[in-house]
């Protein structure tokens, strides 16, 4: 027999179940943002150009071993990984960039730790909600 029949025979009418479900599917208010579920990734060229970009704006090379994407929305809230492609490898750091909640700033090194232009791969994972300072 299922919950919902276990339910139904215990007293726990339709209405009763619908106002269950309806508060646990509820919209949350307006003050809790709720920017959807979403993944991005993005390969981005030693020259700072874009390919097999999913929710990405753009990317540039600002300088050496200095980059930038710019997604669709707000990754501020989001987690994200990068790393480096090729065959002698490298570090790869990621920064956000204040004042601009859609980029997130690369930097890029090689094994050594010197600044050099290197190919990555990042990745964004945003769960849908918008962490605050005590959510940590």
């Amino acid at each position: 027999m299922s919950t919902f029949s276990s339910d139904l025979r215990a007293g726990i009418g339709p209405a009763a179940i619908l106002i269950a479900l309806t508060v646990i599917f509820a919209v949350p208010p307006a003050a809790e943002a709720n920017f959807g579920v979403a993944t991005f990734s993005v390969s981005v060229k030693r020259d700072g150009g874009a390919f097999d970009g999913n929710g990405v704006k753009g990317a540039a090379r600002t300088g050496t071993g200095r980059y930038y994407v710019q997604f669709m929305r707000d990754v501020s809230h989001c987690m994200y990984a990068a790393s480096v492609r090729g065959k002698n490898g490298g570090q790869v750091s990621i920064k956000q960039r204040a004042g601009n909640p859609q980029r997130l700033r690369f930097f890029t090194f090689s094994r050594d730790g010197e600044p050099r232009d290197l190919p990555f791969d990042v990745t964004v994972s945003c769960n849908g909600g918008v962490r605050t300072v005590g959510d940590y």
